[in-house]
C-alpha cells in the first residue's frame, strides 16, 4: 500500500495532470478504469499497487491503454510472468509479495489486472536484481551494510520487454545473482523442501549436560537424536563425539558440553533453515552483479578470509572479528598499503572506554606494553607511566603502543581508508585463533596467517619485497609498503554460504541480523522503492 501523505499524492497528481495538459493530452482514448485506478492509487486509496509513479509514467506512454490484455504488447506473456512469480518463490520471494493470489481472482476486472501485472513486473525486476527487502530500514535498526550497488531500472527493462514481448522470461532470469555461491544456496534451498519435517518438539534443559553425567535429559538427548530405542542416561563416549561433530558444523566450541546454543542448533527446523537461507540469498542480491576477478573476501560470519586470483581462490585463513557490541561493519574498500612493524593509533574510543580506566589504574602495565601517550598542548610522545593520569579526561590525550612483540596489531597491518577505521592485521595473541567462534576484535580483522597475505600481494605484482619479509619482520623499524595493483576487499556477513568443498554449511548468527531480513522477506506487503519511471 502507498505509505505517502494525501497532500504529497495530491501534489503528485497534480503535476501529472499538467505534464499531460503540456503535451496536449487527450483522455479521449483512454482506458478509463485503468486511469481511474492509478489515480486513486496515487491519492493513497486502498489499492495494491506499489509502484505507483513508475506504473503511472508507462501508462502515460502507452496512453492508458491494456498492456496485457485486448492486443496489448504483453498479452501473450501473462502466464510466462505469473510462472516467473511462482519460480521465484525457490529463490526465498513470497508470491503474494506481487498480486499473486489477487492475480487468480476472476472478480478482477481485467483492467485492474492489468495494472497489477505490470506492477508486479516491476517488483519482479527490483527485487531480483537488487534485492526484496529495503536495506535503508535494516540500517536503520541495524546500521551494519555499506555495500551499494548499482541500481537497475525496471522501467527501462519493461519498455525493452514491451517492444519484444518473447524476451520476458529470459530477461527475467538474467537478472539473478551469477556467482555459484547464490546458486549452491538456491539448490541447498530445494533439498532442504523436499524434507520431511520434523514433529517431534524442540528440547528444553535447564541444566548443562557434560560427558559422563547421568539424567533423565541425557537419555532425551539421545532420543532425539537418534530415534526410539533402548539408551543408558549416561554421557557416553558416543554421544560426546555425536555432540562435537554436531558442535563443529554449527561453528561452536566442539567441548562436548550441551548448553544453550548447542541446544538451539540441534532443534533447528527446516523451515530456520530455510529462513537461514533466504536471508544470505537476499544479502546476495544486495552485492554488486558484477565483482573483480582479483580479491579478498572476508565472512564475518564464517571467522575467514578468501583471496581469490583470476576468481580462483588462492589463499584462505581464520580470522578474528569483532564482539557483538563492536560488531565488525559489513563494507567493500581497496587495500592499498601495508605498514611493517606498525605503530598502533589506538582509536579514540577504544582510549577512552578501554585504556583510559586501566591508566587510571596501573600505568605502568600498560607502559611494559610499549604504550605511549601524547597529552594536548604537547608535541611530543612519552611513556604512559610518566603521566599523573587521575585528573586526565578523555579528548586531553592521544594514546599509541609502539611497535613489538608485544603490539596489538602484531608485526604487519594492511590498509583500506574507510570511515568506520577498519583494517585486517596481524595480533600478539595467536591463542586466540584456537578458538572456534572468534568473536573478540573491536571491529578491525586479525589474521591468522597475515605473511601469507602480505607474500601474496606482494608476489603478484612482481614486488621485490616479497623476498625479504622476513628481513623486514625481524627490524624494529616500521616501514610502509605501497600496491602497484590495489586489491578490493568485500567484507560480508554470510551465515550460510559454501565451503571449500563446495557444500553448503550454516553458522550461528553471531551479530542477530538474520531475522529483521527474514522478517521482512515474510511481508507480503512490501515496502515501496523509488523506482525509476
Amino acid at each position: 500500500m502507498s505509505n505517502i501523505s494525501s497532500r504529497q499524492a495530491l501534489l503528485r497528481l497534480i503535476s501529472f495532470t499538467l505534464i499531460c495538459l503540456t503535451a496536449n493530452w487527450s483522455w479521449a482514448d483512454d482506458n478509463l478504469s485503468i486511469r481511474s485506478f492509478i489515480e486513486q492509487s496515487q491519492l493513497g486509496g486502498n489499492t495494491p499497487v506499489i509502484n505507483t509513479e513508475a506504473v503511472q509514467q508507462l501508462y502515460l506512454e502507452n496512453h492508458f491503454q491494456p498492456l496485457w490484455f485486448d492486443n496489448g504488447a504483453l498479452s501473450d506473456q501473462k502466464t510466462v510472468l505469473l510462472n516467473e512469480i511462482e519460480a521465484s518463490a525457490a529463490h526465498g520471494l513470497q508470491p503474494n509479495r506481487y498480486h499473486f493470489s489477487e492475480l487468480q481472482q476472476d472478480k478482477i476486472t481485467k483492467e485492474i489486472q492489468d495494472v497489477l501485472l505490470t506492477d508486479a513486473l516491476f517488483e519482479q525486476i527490483q527485487n531480483r536484481s537488487s534485492g526484496a527487502v529495503n536495506r535503508k530500514e535494516i540500517d536503520q535498526e541495524q546500521g551494519n551494510w555499506f555495500i551499494e550497488q548499482p541500481q537497475q531500472s525496471p522501467a527501462a527493462l519493461i519498455r525493452a520487454i514491451i517492444k519484444q514481448p518473447d524476451t520476458l522470461a529470459t530477461t527475467l532470469q538474467n537478472l539473478w545473482p551469477e556467482h555459484p555461491d547464490y546458486w549452491a544456496l538456491v539448490k541447498k534451498r530445494d533439498e532442504f523442501t523436499k524434507l520431511p519435517v520434523k514433529s517431534q518438539a524442540p528440547l528444553r534443559f535447564d541444566s548443562l549436560l557434560k560427558p559422563k553425567s547421568s539424567s533423565s535429559e541425557v537419555l532425551q538427548l539421545k532420543q532425539y537424536l537418534w530415534g526410539a530405542g533402548e539408551y543408558t542416561p549416561l554421557y557416553d563416549q558416543e554421544l560426546e563425539t555425536a555432540i562435537k561433530k554436531l558442535q563443529l558444523e554449527a561453528g561452536l566450541e566442539p567441548d562436548g558440553i550441551v548448553g544453550a546454543d548447542t541446544v538451539a542448533f540441534i532443534n533447528i527446523t527446516i523451515q530456520s533453515r530455510i529462513d537461514q537461507i533466504d536471508a544470505n540469498l537476499e544479502r546476495w542480491r544486495w552485492l554488486p552483479r558484477e565483482m573483480p576477478d582479483n580479491l579478498i573476501r572476508v565472512n564475518i560470519a564464517s571467522f575467514r578470509l578468501k583471496a581469490y586470483q583470476d576468481s580462483s581462490p588462492v589463499l584462505a585463513m581464520d580470522i578474528i572479528v569483532g564482539r557483538p557490541f563492536r560488531q565488525t561493519p559489513v563494507f567493500t574498500q581497496t587495500l592499498k598499503y601495508m605498514v611493517i612493524n606498525p605503530y598502533w593509533n589506538v582509536p579514540w574510543s577504544i582510549a577512552v572506554k578501554d585504556k583510559l580506566p586501566l591508566l587510571k589504574e596501573n600505568s605502568s602495565q600498560l607502559a611494559q606494553l610499549g604504550y605511549e601517550v601524547k597529552l594536548i598542548n604537547t608535541t611530543d610522545f612519552i611513556s604512559v607511566d610518566q603521566v599523573n593520569w587521575q585528573p586526565i579526561k578523555s579528548g586531553q590525550f592521544t594514546l599509541r603502543q609502539k611497535p613489538g612483540e608485544k603490539n596489538a596489531l602484531g608485526k604487519i597491518k594492511f590498509m583500506l581508508p574507510n570511515p568506520f577505521d577498519v583494517y585486517l592485521h596481524d595480533t600478539s595473541d595467536k591463542a586466540l585463533f584456537n578458538k572456534t567462534e572468534r568473536l573478540f576484535s573491536s571491529g578491525c580483522i586479525r589474521l591468522s596467517q597475515p605473511r601469507s597475505l602480505a607474500e601474496w600481494l606482494l608476489t603478484r605484482e612482481n614486488n621485490t619485497a616479497a623476498k625479504n619479509l622476513d628481513a623486514l619482520f625481524l627490524s624494529s623499524e616500521t616501514s610502509t609498503l605501497y600496491l602497484s595493483k590495489p586489491v578490493p576487499v568485500y567484507i560480508v556477513y554470510l551465515t550460510a554460504f559454501s565451503d571449500d568443498n563446495g557444500e553448503v554449511v550454516f553458522r550461528r548468527d553471531s551479530y542477530g541480523r538474520d531475522q529483521a531480513i527474514i522478517d521482512a522477506l515474510h511481508n507480503t506487503n512490501p515496502t515501496i522503492y523509488d523506482s525509476q519511471p
